[in-house]
């Protein structure tokens, strides 16, 4: 009879737990939708992400195919939120996601012979579990998102594919974002 209590209760509790990511994903999909500001879309994805996932930092990290570099335009650490910056191409596990247009997930940092390991630039403290999914619309990528951990094994597969759910939803909105700064743009430029 216990052994039937404890497997209901694990089943209820799994259940719960995806209900809650649906919901998430559904609030992101709604939100993005009608974010045509990057920076505002940027704050909502990682608010809705921290309800989800457990990590010690955030990257949102935005690709400029013509400037050939990395803009860091969101990045939440345990200090807080980092200035922006901007690396080249193919710098760092970023780098990596931007090159291949995959995701990865690195579970134990000391045991993973991952090739986005090998390129990772390391600053202050190493993570010890990582992922990292391409941002990609139309067969482009626009950038990548990256949750980091400081304890291992703090991401698994599901974690993973949670984040690229998002991103997929959060690729439409950063084309249509971009797409409304270019016209935006235009707009000025006529008048």
């Amino acid at each position: 009879v216990m052994l039937v209590i404890r497997r209901f209760a694990e089943n209820h509790w799994a259940l719960a737990e995806r209900i809650h990511e649906l919901v998430v994903i559904n609030r992101i999909g709604r939100a993005t939708s009608s974010s045509l500001i990057l920076d505002d879309l940027a704050e909502l994805l990682f608010e809705e992400c921290r309800k989800l996932l457990n990590f010690s930092a955030f990257y949102l990290v935005l690709y400029d195919q013509e400037a050939g570099e990395l803009d860091f335009r969101l990045h939440h650490n345990q200090q807080g939120r980092q200035p922006r910056k901007r690396k080249r191409r193919g710098e760092g596990a970023i780098g990596w996601i931007i090159q291949n247009n995959q995701p990865f997930l690195i579970r134990d940092w000391d045991r993973s012979q991952h090739e986005a390991k090998q390129q990772a630039v390391i600053v202050g403290r190493t993570p010890r579990s990582l992922i990292g999914v391409p941002v990609s619309y139309d067969g482009r990528v626009l950038g990548a998102i990256s949750v980091q951990s400081f304890e291992s094994s703090a991401f698994d597969e599901s974690d993973m594919n949670l984040l690229v759910t998002l991103a997929d939803q959060v690729a439409v909105a950063i084309a249509n974002a971009r797409l409304f700064t270019e016209l935006d743009a235009y707009r000025s430029e006529l008048e």
